[in-house]
């Protein structure tokens, strides 16, 4: 009888990576299977694991027949375009563009000409309170996002110490929505102040989906959106 040497095993090179799922040879570990890329929804706007309802059909009956309730104007969020330094167009005829019903606007653009358009007459002006500031993690954020907040020192709790020189461009916008017949102003927050998050960034939640307010913060974001409002009535005029 022939005797036969072991073959010895191929050596991987340094540069080689052992394939996906596949243990050491010899090895009695259980293969892991390959991580598979999280998907997205057919409209691309949330994750597939994200259960919604079902397609609706809905039907609009303007008729005068149903109540619909009190049609208390129109208008827009002010968040991000009035925090823009503009110089072309200027502020001032965006807000005449937006807020009276001028038959004709002269709005000039830097890269499309000048066009001459009619007043919208919006009458709604939606504040956005800034969340941002220095020392906050910035992550995905684009610049032009980074909405400055007024509450900069989480150990100064009093509002009579906040800057709140800050985010001028969106406070001389609402003046000037209300110098031209604007006469509902509401304020919303997109996140809030980046020290009160989990992530330290007011760009949201890692995953999305999740709440990215601390609980011991709870209080003080109701604090921070109050005080503004106490401040806009007070101080801006609004």
């Amino acid at each position: 009888m022939s005797s036969t040497s072991p073959v010895p095993a191929r050596q991987r090179r340094p540069s080689e990576k052992r394939p996906s799922g596949s243990s050491a040879p010899g090895s009695s570990a259980p293969e892991t299977p390959p991580k598979r890329p999280r998907a997205l929804s057919s409209d691309f706007s949330v994750p597939k694991y994200h259960k919604g309802l079902d397609d609706l059909t809905i039907t609009v009956d303007p008729s005068h027949v149903r109540d619909h309730g009190t049609w208390e104007g129109w208008g827009t969020s002010l968040c991000w375009w009035a925090a823009v330094p503009w110089e072309t167009p200027r502020p001032d005829v965006i807000a005449d563009l937006l807020f009276t019903r001028e038959d004709v606007i002269r709005f000039q653009t830097t890269t499309h000409g000048t066009y001459e358009l009619p007043g919208l007459g919006m009458t709604i002006a939606r504040y956005n309170a800034g969340a941002s500031g220095q020392g906050m993690k910035e992550g995905k954020l684009y610049e032009a996002r980074k909405m400055p907040g007024f509450w900069t020192d989480m150990k100064k709790g009093d509002a009579s110490t906040w800057d709140w020189d800050r985010d001028q461009k969106q406070v001389d916008m609402l003046r000037q929505a209300k110098e031209r017949g604007a006469n509902i102003f509401e304020l919303f927050s997109n996140s809030p102040m980046w020290w009160m998050c989990h992530t330290e960034c007011p760009a949201g939640s890692l995953s999305g989906i999740k709440d990215n307010l601390k609980r011991e913060h709870y209080r003080d974001f109701a604090h921070y959106l109050v005080s503004i409002v106490v401040y806009a009535k007070s101080e801006w005029g609004i």
